[in-house]
C-alpha cells in the first residue's frame, strides 16, 4: 500500500510545478501589477511566455513527463535571455521579473527531474527515458 502512495506522489502534482504554474499565472498578469504595460516586447514576452509556462506546468501537474520538465527549463532560459533579446533591459521592472521567473522555474523543472529520476530507479513515477514516451 505504501508503494502506491509513493507512485502517485510521483507521477501526479508536485510542489516544483505548482510553483511553475502560479509563476506562470504571475507572468500573465505582471505587467498590470508592476506598471510595465505597453506595446514593447516586456509586456508580450510577459503575457504570452506566462501562458505557456502555466500550460506546461499545468499539464505536469496532471501527468508527470520528463519531457514537460524539459520544456519548462527551456522555458525558464527564454525568460532569462528575453530582456535581451527583446530589448527591455532599461525597464527594470520587467527585466527582473523575467530573469528571477526564468531562474525559478528552471530551479523547479531541475528539482523535479531529480524527483523523478529517483522514482524512475525505485521504479516507480515517470523519470528516465520511460517518461518521454
Amino acid at each position: 500500500m505504501e508503494n502506491m502512495t509513493e507512485e502517485r506522489k510521483d507521477s501526479h502534482g508536485s510542489w516544483q510545478d505548482t510553483v511553475s504554474l502560479v509563476l506562470g499565472f504571475w507572468l500573465f498578469f505582471s505587467p498590470g501589477v508592476l506598471h510595465f504595460q505597453s506595446s514593447h516586447g516586456e509586456t508580450w514576452v510577459a503575457v504570452i511566455l506566462g501562458l505557456v509556462l502555466a500550460g506546461f506546468a499545468g499539464a505536469a501537474l496532471v501527468h508527470a513527463h520528463m519531457w514537460k520538465q524539459w520544456v519548462l527549463v527551456t522555458i525558464g532560459g527564454l525568460l532569462i535571455a528575453a530582456p535581451w533579446a527583446f530589448g527591455f533591459t532599461a525597464v527594470h521592472s520587467a527585466m527582473w521579473n523575467s530573469i528571477i521567473a526564468g531562474a525559478a522555474v528552471i530551479v523547479c523543472a531541475l528539482s523535479r527531474m531529480h524527483d523523478l529520476r529517483g522514482a524512475g530507479k525505485s521504479g516507480h513515477g515517470h523519470g528516465g527515458m520511460a517518461a518521454a514516451s
